[in-house]
């Protein structure tokens, strides 16, 4: 199997760095390693051509969002004959056996080459996770925020999760497409209701393990269902609020009132929990609007 690393990065020239150096010593190394430098001012194109001639980079002039890169990134893999995608953030750090594990895992099941597999994201220190994670054992489904004996070496059915460490075949790509450019930020979710929507099975290896900022969440109950809902700054709140609301109406998932009530208790948490900024409402009303008459693309700046 053909696996290609694809990592998307802007003015991080150092923390990339430290990333691709991760790649050096993984026991079984991609492929291939494409880069997307994301019109970063800093240097880091010509810091990566000088220092890492091994990988593929794409410099735009530009940054359009995460998903406009990734989508480039994939194209690109599709077009060179790569049988899978490997999607890592530019932030994370990788065990030396995190492509091998995951890579012997698939082989020793033969129906997940046809499935979505996410490694298992922990925090730097090694023993929580990035989020809260949904897998399903012995037929019942548990969230898990800490990196039990339990869960370790095995790989387990999920609901979906970040856009860290993300194996995508391309039979699914064929199938459902990749994540949508005109989603800009946060688009993981339109992207796993139609991996839902084609019964496209999700998993979870923890045999693959990466390391990445802990993100924080607030736990709140609502319509019978827990709900986390993350600290952001406001803009990529707009891009959270504008897809989920967009997500919730083209797929059905949920009744328009309900996706607003849902809306409006993420919103009073953000504002006054989160952010602590009454501005921070005009990006969420803004988010509503947009999502509610899909309006996609890039219509928040994202800054430098």
């Amino acid at each position: 199997m053909k696996i290609v690393a694809i990592i998307v990065t802007c003015n991080r020239m150092e923390i990339v760095s430290r990333l691709l150096e991760d790649f050096r010593r993984q026991a079984r190394k991609p492929d291939g390693i494409i880069v997307i430098d994301n019109g970063s001012e800093d240097g880091t194109s010509e810091h990566l051509k000088l220092n890492f001639p091994e990988i593929d980079l794409v410099s735009l002039n530009e940054n359009d969002g995460l998903w406009k890169a990734v989508d480039i990134g994939i194209k690109k893999a599709m077009n060179e004959g790569y049988d899978a995608v490997w999607l890592v953030d530019d932030d994370a750090r990788t065990e030396e056996m995190a492509i091998e594990n995951l890579l012997t895992s698939i082989d020793a099941h033969n129906g997940l080459r046809d499935s979505v597999i996410w490694s298992a994201n922990l925090s730097y220190e090694g023993r929580f996770f990035t989020e809260p994670v949904c897998v399903k054992i012995n037929g019942e489904w548990r969230i898990y925020h800490e990196f039990v004996d339990e869960l370790k070496n095995g790989i387990y059915e999920t609901t979906g999760g970040p856009n860290i460490g993300i194996y995508i075949p391309r039979s699914v790509i064929e199938d459902v497409g990749p994540p949508r450019a005109d989603m800009v930020m946060s688009g993981e979710l339109e992207f796993i209701s139609r991996l839902k929507l084609k019964s496209i099975k999700m998993y979870r290896c923890f045999s693959s393990i990466l390391y990445h900022k802990r993100h924080e969440f607030f736990r709140v109950r609502l319509f019978g269902k827990t709900r986390y809902v993350s600290r952001a700054s406001t803009w990529r709140t707009y891009y959270e609020i504008r897809n989920m609301i967009y997500t919730d109406r083209l797929y059905k998932r949920r009744s328009l009132l309900k996706s607003l009530v849902i809306t409006s208790l993420d919103s009073i948490i953000k504002i006054y929990i989160c952010n602590k900024r009454l501005s921070t409402a005009y990006y969420i009303l803004k988010g509503v609007y947009d999502g509610l008459r899909g309006n996609m693309g890039m219509r928040v700046k994202i800054p430098r």
